[in-house]
């Protein structure tokens, strides 16, 4: 592995002059050789997307958005630059906004918004964050240059959710990128956007600011990626339901997907997958207060001491029990109701059967209840309401101490359902009432 580190700052670090500022602070900090990657600035995305959507039937309208993100920039560099630079740095970001307002006429003659369209309008919310924050550096006399991410994140064109090509960027990287870092000590790039093989700009969906970091760190060989956030790492529990909620000192990529899958806020699993399965460490980080220790995320624990690391709540959940009828094939009848959810899009959360019954866990509302006890009327389905607590852990269905400690904790309480064994890392309650003790009961274990 090479001596450098990816950090990648999300909206609410470079949100404004302050927060742009405080990441400053931040890079000089550290010493080594720096890929910083930037989202927008917090909220700017979803401008963009309005400047797209009212650019069809309402250009004043686009206009007076395209207006207000251009101030926005200009404000951050009135407020940090003092120099000469101040007027180079307006010029530019006015060259970005003049690509916006064009491309918003040209949709308003076009009449047309397909999702590469869309593509490129969003992209220009990093390509702005990106050029103030090189300007900073340049007042700061730090030595850096700004790459464009299209260059190096080429992908496949499934605009909106574009898909990496490794091969292609691993060879630009290291034929193009890497020698750059014998000239300057830090590089600024965008994050969420790249191109197609033929250099239209695509972005790379949900968690993409995260995803270019760990594509970056990957075809760099970066000895470490930086992930800095609004929050102090992981939390042992969302801190609004238990105040005691402690940061975790190291989860597996295993862990973060669990918590992801059952609501909890946390990283997006696979955006950090790539750099996980190389073997470098991810680090999720507190802008806001960059001492805090934060969490390291591996691919797997050196030793499998077993331990309960977190607690996520999945709120207003629907238990359902499907009574099967006896008569005929057990699994048939699973089939059916599974698939009956899978032409829905309905996720399960979780599922267990017996000879005589299906028990399903999932999000629906009371409209889709009804259409299913319509459906399968041959069958008797009840449907509760309930909390789906998710234990995530190391191992934690192998330590049986930490299991009747568990157990005596939420004897005196109304559990509807418990399922352990679904996996090493994960097991789950299913409650009706009392959650919220519930779950700070539970939570005094952590960190015994």
């Amino acid at each position: 592995m090479r001596n450098i580190t990816v950090m990648k700052f999300g909206g609410s670090s470079v949100a404004n002059a302050s927060a742009m500022l405080n990441v400053l602070k931040i890079i000089s900090a550290n010493n080594s050789k720096k890929l910083v990657v930037l989202s927008a600035c917090k909220g700017v995305t979803d401008l963009l997307i309005e400047v797209a959507n009212f650019s069809l039937q309402n250009l004043s309208k686009a206009t007076e958005i395209i207006d207000e993100i251009s101030k926005h920039h200009k404000q951050i560099i009135e407020n940090t630059l003092k120099t000469e630079l101040r007027n180079k740095a307006r010029e530019e970001i006015e060259k970005l906004i003049k690509q916006v307002r064009e491309y918003s006429e040209g949709t308003h003659l076009l009449q047309e918004l397909t999702p590469k369209m869309m593509d490129y309008f969003v992209s220009f919310g990093e390509k702005l964050s990106t050029t103030v924050f090189y300007y900073i550096l340049l007042e700061e006399k730090i030595n850096t240059a700004l790459i464009n991410s299209e260059n190096y994140i080429i992908t496949n064109s499934k605009f909106g959710e574009a898909e990496p090509n490794f091969t292609l960027i691993k060879s630009k990287i290291q034929k193009e990128l890497i020698p750059q870092f014998e000239i300057y000590d830090t590089i600024i790039a965008q994050g969420f956007i790249g191109s197609d093989t033929d250099g239209r700009t695509t972005t790379l969906g949900r968690g993409g600011s995260d995803y270019s970091a760990s594509i970056y760190g990957l075809a760099l060989g970066a000895n470490e990626i930086q992930i800095w956030t609004d929050v102090s790492g992981v939390k042992s529990a969302d801190p609004r339901l238990v105040e005691q909620a402690i940061t975790i000192d190291e989860m597996t990529i295993d862990e973060i997907r669990e918590l992801s899958f059952y609501g909890a806020k946390v990283l997006h699993p696979d955006t950090i997958k790539p750099a996980i399965e190389a073997g470098i460490p991810i680090k999720v980080l507190n802008t806001f207060s960059p001492l805090d220790q934060g969490t390291v995320i591996k691919e797997n624990f050196q030793e499998s001491q077993p331990k309960l690391h977190s607690i996520s709540l999945l709120s207003e959940v629907t238990k359902l029990h499907f009574h099967l009828d006896a008569k005929r094939n057990n699994n048939l009848q699973v089939v059916d109701i599974l698939n009956y959810f899978i032409r829905r899009d309905i996720k399960i959360l979780s599922s267990s059967q017996s000879e005589t019954s299906l028990l399903l866990f999932a999000k629906i509302d009371n409209q889709q209840i009804d259409n299913l006890k319509a459906t399968y009327t041959d069958y008797q389905v009840e449907a509760n309401k309930g909390d789906l607590i998710c234990l995530v852990g190391n191992n934690i269905l192998l330590d049986k101490e930490l299991l009747s400690e568990l157990f005596k904790k939420i004897e005196n309480y109304q559990v509807d359902y418990i399922q352990f064994g679904i996996n090493k890392q994960l097991s789950l309650l299913f409650s009706k009432e009392n959650t919220k003790e519930i779950i700070e009961k539970i939570h005094s274990i952590i960190g015994n």
